[in-house]
């Protein structure tokens, strides 16, 4: 049997890496196939698949450009969508699978146009949508999911925050929770503290970076006195859409200029096993729920502390044995989070235990796993 995963994006977010993570660990199982959309020309993630998973076989698809670009939002959005939707569906027209393959749709975007096209041709296999996002409520979804009463349709969550979404609006179809696969990240030893603080997310406003440094601006000088002498940025606009996506990194380039003594850098789309072993503290900086966070994972295996507004998935990680946690926007409570994290008196009981959650977790994710893969 097969199992072909279809990605959302052609370069390596938190998404990405979860899925690429559970085809590994299927891969003794399935043979494995990927379908990855011609969005940006990047070979990213074909590379990253065929050094984590030997003998997976990639194919490309091409996709509406402003299916894929165009944020969800006004009328003349959902108008370009609806028409980009349509040619998506014409690209797909020669594409078949086996009725024994497993499809795994990684995301709304693909998860939308691949169910709608499988059941048109009336698909018989299981096919998994992967909501890794809150699902939208909107009139062109209640019309696509009216479509797809017959096709054999499981809904999967990355945390129970998005699963309680989804259930509440869509009561009619079966959702399972499986927890996002962390990477492993090794170390060679205790890293020596340089002051560095990490932000790990994709470049959009509601990831919450800008709110990061204008905090960080207003409070230079108290940061400084807490020992942070750098803020490193780790991401991309991996997903390529626009309205509010539009010149962010270009706004947050003009706030890092009214900080003088904390260096600000941009590092890109970097490996966790990089990220990890460079900073010394996670801030994770979310202004609305967060479907799950899985950066917050990667740094408390990596003995990294963590910092989040926790919310939304995020705070079925973060509790406060394990981690510090902030309003959005509210001054005192960061700066307050940031000294507990590094110098608190119980910061290492803390980051051990959440250490200890994360090889818990990855049990919970084989279990979650199973019994959806099995059922």
């Amino acid at each position: 049997m097969r199992i072909q995963a279809i990605f959302n994006t052609d370069q390596i977010g938190g998404a990405e890496r979860s899925l690429v993570a559970t085809l590994r660990s299927q891969a003794s199982s399935y043979k494995i196939e990927a379908w990855i959309p011609n969005v940006s020309d990047s070979m990213e993630l074909k590379k990253y698949l065929d050094e984590t998973i030997p003998g997976v076989k990639t194919h490309s698809f091409k996709i509406g450009r402003d299916y894929y670009e165009v944020s969800r939002g006004s009328y003349f959005s959902i108008v370009r969508v609806l028409i980009s939707f349509a040619l998506s569906l014409f690209y797909l027209r020669k594409l078949s699978f086996r009725r024994e393959d497993l499809i795994w749709l990684n995301g709304n975007k693909v998860g939308a146009l691949f169910s709608y096209y499988l059941a048109t041709k009336k698909h018989e296999g299981r096919v998994f949508w992967h909501l890794r996002d809150y699902f939208p409520d909107n009139k062109f979804l209640k019309i696509l999911l009216s479509k797809l009463q017959d096709l054999n349709l499981r809904f999967i969550a990355n945390s129970f925050s998005v699963k309680e979404h989804f259930t509440f609006y869509w009561p009619k179809f079966k959702c399972q929770v499986l927890y996002n696969s962390p990477a492993t990240i090794t170390k060679d030893g205790p890293r020596e503290f340089d002051g560095t603080i990490g932000l790990v997310a994709m470049l959009t406003p509601w990831k919450g970076i800008h709110d990061v440094l204008v905090m960080a601006a207003r409070n230079e000088a108290k940061l400084v006195n807490l020992g942070v002498r750098t803020i490193k940025i780790y991401g991309g606009e991996i997903y390529h859409t626009s309205s509010s996506h539009l010149n962010y990194k270009a706004e947050l380039q003009q706030l890092t200029k009214k900080l003088s003594k904390i260096q600000i850098s941009f590092e890109g789309l970097v490996r966790p096993q990089e990220i990890f072993t460079s900073i010394d503290l996670l801030i994770h900086s979310s202004l609305r729920p967060e479907p799950f966070g899985r950066v917050i994972i990667e740094a408390m295996e990596a003995g990294v502390p963590v910092v989040s507004t926790g919310l939304g998935g995020a705070a079925e990680l973060v509790t406060p044995d394990r981690a510090w946690t902030y309003l959005p926007g509210h001054e005192a409570m960061f700066l307050k989070a940031i000294e507990q994290a590094w110098k608190g008196e119980n910061r290492d009981q803390k980051v051990a235990q959440a250490t200890q959650f994360v090889k818990s977790l990855k049990n919970t994710v084989k279990t979650q796993l199973n019994e959806i893969v099995d059922a």
